[in-house]
């Protein structure tokens, strides 16, 4: 009964809004993975895989529910019954493909995946000298990445009046950044910007963190954006 109990506080006692508000963050995410990767030097399909892969295995491990976690920089833009930022998305993309502007599209910040990512195996001697190499690196991201993702999920309980498990978190984002690696992604954390979309456009739960990265890798991989005059999310 307690795991039935659990299993309806932590994942399904918010479903319509949940579903809503990671359709707006996927769709948001989509435009800045992309971007984020074009700045750290890398293909546009490692920072979608970081963020889906992030964005699922934090809403399993991690200890802040509602809280979005992927390899994206942040962004502000709030609202709440149906979430104004899906409705300007949608919206902005009619009015353009009706009347014709040309504008540019994800698609042209870089090539999109065309399949599901695959667990890769790094190809890199582990040696003591790699430790070194990696070492200084790693420390660096390990603190920022954990100080921003607690910074966050203490702004998240403030808002919503609610407490959460600060070791856990740090844990999951761990794990999160294994698993991301793994999947051929980049490092990432807890996004102040998309947590705050997201709780405002009324995720509270699990499934939404879940539903947000899983809808980011289908709407990339899946939806017929390489050559479509739509999506013309680099507005947001």
């Amino acid at each position: 009964m307690n795991i039935l109990n659990s299993l309806q506080q932590h994942w399904l006692s918010n479903v319509r809004a949940d579903v809503l508000s990671a359709m707006v963050v996927a769709l948001v995410l989509i435009a800045e993975a992309i971007a984020f990767s074009i700045i750290a030097g890398v293909d546009p399909k490692v920072g979608l895989y970081a963020s889906f892969a992030i964005a699922v295995i934090t809403a399993f491990a991690g200890g802040r529910p509602a809280m979005i976690s992927a390899a994206t920089g942040a962004m502000a833009l709030v609202t709440k019954a149906v979430p104004s930022p899906l409705v300007c998305i949608l919206v902005l993309t009619a009015i353009a493909l009706y009347v014709g502007i040309e504008v540019r599209t994800v698609s042209d910040m870089g090539e999109l995946p065309d399949s599901l990512p695959l667990f890769l195996w790094p190809k890199v001697p582990l040696t003591f000298e790699t430790l070194q190499i990696i070492f200084p690196y790693s420390l660096a991201l390990a603190l920022v990445g954990l100080l921003e993702s607690l910074m966050t999920a203490t702004i998240v309980d403030d808002l919503t009046d609610t407490n959460s498990n600060k070791n856990r978190e740090c844990v999951g984002q761990g794990i999160a950044n294994i698993g991301s690696g793994l999947l051929g992604g980049m490092a990432g954390c807890a996004m102040i910007g998309q947590s705050m979309i997201h709780v405002k456009s009324g995720g509270r739960t699990r499934l939404s963190t879940l539903l947000a990265g899983v809808l980011l890798l289908c709407f990339a991989v899946y939806l017929p954006i390489k050559s479509a005059n739509c999506w013309q999310l680099k507005a947001l």
